[in-house]
């Protein structure tokens, strides 16, 4: 019976319904991250660990039922194995980040709406992300794959506020009063390509009993901070900046090409 439902699921993850597009700006999530760090070969899916923390990750359930018993989980692993291989090339490397920003007065001598000093877009050239302590599957916890991101933009980016002319710009105010939007909040979305991941290695903590994968940085050594503290850096470019009145960002106002 236990051998009939392993082939049924080892099925499963062969005929699973295929990722987004690889084109498609997709929402950060660690499971995205994750599969654009193995698009880009920058982990190593042969190595048993990687792919028992990513079952751990995508798919627990299975991970649950078979762990416990090696001979079962090392078909399973397999089958997981195969099957990122055959899904690699669909894989994401475009992401859609979201924030909101608050406008300022406008301004009539440069016809636009300038952001407020704390929301300006003055500069910036990186996008942190942490997914700490989220990563369990029952008992068990990822504890080679890396959790905290920064993806890196190959130039930085300056966005002073949104230009309209002096009638959208009434009317665009009008529609926040009326939406009792008082504090002018926009909602922007940042689309990045992911250009490179550089590869990341194995990496043991200071209690030599912890690893993590990482990239390690020049002249470090093993051990020589606590594995929670790498994060892994993606290198990207960015696309453009929409600029959305509502929160679902179906109503848009301006959009950034860089």
């Amino acid at each position: 019976m236990v051998g009939r439902v392993l082939f049924a699921l080892i099925a499963l993850f062969m005929c699973a319904a295929s990722p987004a597009r690889a084109e498609d700006f997709v929402a950060p999530t660690l499971e995205n991250i994750t599969n654009t760090i193995i698009r880009y070969g920058a982990i190593n899916i042969n190595k048993d660990d990687v792919i028992d923390n990513y079952g751990i990750l995508m798919e627990c359930k299975i991970f649950e039922y078979f762990y416990n018993d090696d001979f079962k989980w090392q078909k399973a692993r397999a089958a997981l194995r195969e099957k990122i291989r055959q899904d690699v090339a669909t894989f994401p490397t475009s992401y859609a980040y979201d924030a909101e920003l608050q406008l300022d007065r406008y301004d009539f001598k440069n016809k636009q709406y300038k952001f407020t000093e704390k929301t300006t877009i003055k500069n910036v050239n990186s996008f942190s992300l942490k997914f700490k302590g989220g990563i369990v599957c029952g008992n068990k916890r990822n504890n080679v794959l890396p959790e905290e991101f920064r993806i890196v933009l190959d130039r930085p980016i300056y966005v002073s506020g949104l230009p309209l002319g002096n009638k959208e710009a009434e009317a665009f105010l009008k529609r926040m009063k009326d939406s009792q939007n008082n504090d002018r909040i926009v909602y922007a979305r940042f689309n990045l390509r992911v250009t490179y991941v550089a590869p990341l290695y194995p990496v043991e903590g200071g209690n030599q009993s912890e690893k993590k994968y990482a990239q390690k940085n020049k002249g470090e050594t093993s051990g020589s901070k606590d594995v929670s503290d790498y994060t892994a850096r993606l290198d990207a470019r960015l696309d453009s900046v929409n600029f959305y009145e509502d929160k679902e960002r179906t109503r848009l106002i301006y959009s950034y090409k860089n």
